[in-house]
């Protein structure tokens, strides 16, 4: 009987293990693939040095731009929400801060700019 306790114990033990490495993937570089612009109109990137780095203490560096209309480069912070594969990206801004909607689904990151959205895809 203690064999199997000491069998059952360890194996919670390596499941937690697990389960907190599988959290840890989000961590990495997304570099941008696409955007997309109220009204359907989406445009592929080939060869962009815009990112968005997500680093240890959830801590977000963002250099985005889309030519000479928009461009951010700020540093924030990464918040995981309740809802499945949903997460925000909160900038300080004055005594507030700027939110934006992120869904991060495997690989593919959509970040909700509010006047379009940005396509990345995590780096190896």
């Amino acid at each position: 009987m203690k064999k199997l306790k000491v069998f059952l114990v360890s194996l919670l033990a390596m499941l937690t293990v697990l389960f907190c490495f599988t959290g840890c993937g989000v961590k990495g570089v997304y570099q941008v693939e696409g955007y997309e612009l109220p009204g359907g109109w989406g445009k592929e990137v080939e060869e962009s040095t815009s990112y968005i780095e997500i680093k240890d203490d959830n801590v977000v560096e963002m250099d985005i731009a889309i030519g000479s209309v928009f461009s951010i480069k700020q540093t924030g912070i990464w918040v995981e929400l309740d809802e499945e594969n949903k997460y925000e990206i909160r900038v300080p801004q004055g005594e507030g801060s700027i939110t934006y909607g992120v869904t991060l689904i495997d690989e593919e990151m959509i970040v909700d700019f509010q006047i379009c959205k940005i396509i990345l895809e995590k780096q190896d």
